[in-house]
């Protein structure tokens, strides 16, 4: 399918114009959008037109003659037309492409103008004191996304569809005087208005000539679309400058996220990319189920936050695992889109949902923090880097891999079906790949060769900074860190192994094991810590004094967070030689590298006991490697994945309208555990008990005494 030709802007330029203002105004259209053209027509000789393509016109000429010489010109491109002197945002053409994107009958667009009282945004008089940046920031709040059909075409700024310019000249009708927008109409083509776009007229109204009898115009006036508009934007002016809300893009593009809810490194890339994305608006469909079935229902939530869904939908099948094909599912992805107007659909796991999230004809971004569902393990390994995966492998793998447990229910033949469809779907137009690491496309393109032409991008994930601790003692035993999960596949066994050597040197710290440390409690030189929240982690560090954090991964990990925050707090690691950490880190700068065994542990930090100016190397080195944030990362993805000329939606957002699910008394984060939230829900039940004082003291006492007995027993 071949590109579409961006607008060309016709810059007309009727009378004496700044020089200086005109290339300026150039220059941040060009920003905005790089491969824009502009074609200055206007009295020949003017020093506005130097360094441009011209276009010859005499001063008297109007919108219509510029728009016919502009069509003569370049006749297969939309013009995008603009009046000399007119204050425009520099997104102007993107903004007014989104209409004619919406509807193909649309010939012309045209912004909100104060040129003209009919486009005006404002009831009466524009106020003196205000700006357009600032007349931008309350219509980006107060839009309705209204495009409107007008009986005037406004003279100062519109974006004209190259088939409705073509289809006036050939009737000889396109440089005539007279109403245009009606010669428009007659031959099929709307003319509207948007009020998501301004441009400032800073001459004053402009007078268009009319039949004082015209009986469209009255009619318009009679009834205005803007009406409601210009009443909320009445009442919120009459607050003066100091209540205009600061700015936000006019057209954020609709991301539709496609995830699990088991929360986990996953939910917080969801957290971090949805907070830190402040230009696309971003929603995160979730699979709702458990371990009979991941994906009995589905959750639309506006954004990464726990608060109540948009919308709910109950599977007419459950979805054990993932599905190659779903009926139910492929209606509620066309709702979606259709209703919240998606733009970008970006994958980040399959779990509970159908392939058919993958062949929603939008662009679609695949990010891959697994192996799923290519791998039902999710981490490829199986006795070891798995590097070939075929039939006999994968029913071995069922029957024989510990780590195989999440659909260990599932035949061999069906993953191999979902593989073959994954991997087919993963080659269609419109798909690009993402990482956090290189080694993922390393590993994933050795197992399924075919989808090594398929575009792919690396892009780590971020992390909001930590502050660095102080250096640890220097003298006295040695302190390890374990941060994080202790489960099989994050090396329990290789620190189960090595422990009683380990713990005659050194001193061990397991901070955030949950229950998998339970094993580790009690034990002489081991300090367990089940869970702790982030923002305590520098505090709990500084308490500690690790002199070096353990990654003792026997898969290949995808990225870790974990070593991000080693390296941020200033604890040098010792990894596994394996997946991201082998890309990430540099073997004796960054941090130390081992084979996945207890004997390659224990003669490294034996080594490193002996040695710690090691250490101290270490720990300076990796103070200057600089923090990828989420920021970064946002941006990072949108680049990674631009979206066609006038993508997105005005105003607020999807999350500003309310939910269509039965009313809720509270809402429960689907990512949280079973015990958290019953914990909580409990000490809300004390907190609402111990405040009501008709109860009286001795009924606060009665009902509150089983629910004290039981989060007693929840917290052992």
């Amino acid at each position: 399918m071949p590109e579409p030709i961006a607008p060309l802007i016709c810059l007309h330029l009727r009378g004496e114009t700044e020089a200086a203002a005109v290339q300026r105004a150039i220059a941040a259209w060009h920003a905005a959008l790089p491969e824009l053209e502009v074609l200055v027509a206007g009295p020949a000789g003017s020093a506005a037109t130097a360094d441009h393509e011209t276009l010859p016109l005499p001063p008297e000429a109007d919108m219509a003659v510029a728009l016919a010489a502009a069509h003569a010109a370049q006749p297969q491109r939309d013009i995008a037309y603009v009046r000399g002197g007119a204050e425009l945002s520099d997104d102007w053409v993107a903004l007014l492409a989104r209409a004619l994107r919406l509807d193909p009958k649309v010939g012309v667009a045209m912004p909100l103008c104060d040129a003209l009282q009919l486009f005006s945004p404002y009831a009466g008089a524009r106020p003196g004191w205000i700006q357009a940046r600032q007349l931008r920031s309350w219509l980006a709040r107060f839009t309705r996304d209204l495009m409107f059909e007008v009986p005037l075409v406004l003279p100062v700024c519109g974006l004209f569809r190259a088939a409705a310019l073509a289809d006036l000249a050939a009737a000889g009708a396109l440089a005539e005087a007279g109403n245009l927008a009606a010669r428009l109409r007659a031959r099929g083509w709307s003319a509207v208005a948007c009020d998501w776009t301004l441009a400032h007229w800073p001459g004053g109204r402009l007078e268009v000539f009319l039949p004082p009898e015209d009986a469209d115009v009255r009619a318009f006036n009679a009834h205005h679309p803007l009406n409601l508009l210009r009443r909320q934007l009445a009442d919120a002016l009459s607050g003066g400058p100091a209540v205009v809300p600061p700015p936000v893009p006019a057209l954020r593009p609709v991301v539709l996220h496609v995830t699990h809810s088991w929360g986990g490194g996953l939910g917080r890339w969801v957290r971090d990319l949805c907070a830190a994305d402040g230009e696309r608006h971003h929603l995160v469909l979730r699979s709702l189920g458990d371990w009979s079935a991941f994906g009995y229902r589905l959750a639309l939530y506006a954004g990464a936050g726990p608060g109540a869904p948009l919308r709910e939908w109950k599977l007419d099948l459950p979805i054990r695992s993932v599905a190659a094909t779903h009926y139910h599912y492929r209606r509620i992805l066309a709702e979606i889109r259709r209703d919240f107007e998606v733009d970008l659909v970006l994958v980040s796991s399959l779990i509970g949902h159908s392939l058919d999230a993958l062949d929603s004809g939008l662009p679609t971004l695949v990010a891959l923090h697994d192996f799923f569902p290519f791998c039902p393990a999710l981490s490829i390994h199986f006795g070891g880097v798995c590097g070939n995966c075929d039939r006999e492998r994968l029913s071995a793998c069922f029957a024989e891999n510990p780590l195989n447990r999440y659909f260990a229910d599932s035949e061999p033949g069906h993953w191999l079906d979902i593989r073959a469809r994954y991997l087919e779907l993963l080659q269609r137009p419109g798909v690009h790949l993402v990482a956090p690491s290189e080694a993922v496309f390393r590993h994933l393109r050795q197992l399924a060769p075919a989808i090594a032409q398929v575009p792919a991008t690396v892009i780590p994930n971020g992390s909001s900074p930590l502050p660095r601790l102080p250096a640890p003692p220097a003298e006295g035993r040695l302190r390890v860190l374990v941060l994080g999960s202790l489960a099989a596949q994050k090396g329990a066994e290789i620190l189960r192994a090595g422990l009683a050597d380990l713990t005659d040197f050194a001193d061990l710290f397991l901070l955030g094991c949950g229950d998998e440390g339970r094993e580790f409690e009690g034990i002489p030189g081991v300090q367990v810590t089940r869970s702790y929240q982030l923002e305590d982690l520098p505090a709990l560090l500084t308490e500690i004094g690790p002199h070096a954090g353990l990654l003792l991964s026997i898969v290949p990990e995808t990225f870790s967070y974990t070593l991000s925050e080693l390296w941020m707090l200033g604890v040098p690691p010792v990894a596994t030689r394996l997946g991201a950490f082998a890309e990430r880190i540099e073997d004796g700068r960054t941090g130390w590298l081992i084979e996945p065994d207890a004997g390659s542990l224990l003669a490294r930090l034996r080594q490193l006991d002996g040695d710690r100016a090691r250490l101290d190397a270490v720990r300076a080195e990796i103070a200057r490697l600089p923090v990828w944030t989420p920021a970064a990362m946002a941006a990072a993805y949108r680049e990674a994945m631009p979206l066609p000329l006038g993508s997105g939606i005005p105003g607020p957002g999807p999350g500003a309208q309310p939910p269509l699910v039965p009313h809720r008394t509270f809402a429960v984060d689907p990512e949280a555990g079973a015990l958290r939230v019953t914990q909580d829900f409990l000490d809300y039940l004390l907190e609402k008990i111990a405040g009501t004082g008709r109860l009286g003291r001795w009924g606060r006492w009665a009902i509150a005494l089983p629910l004290r007995a039981a989060r007693r027993l929840l917290r052992r």
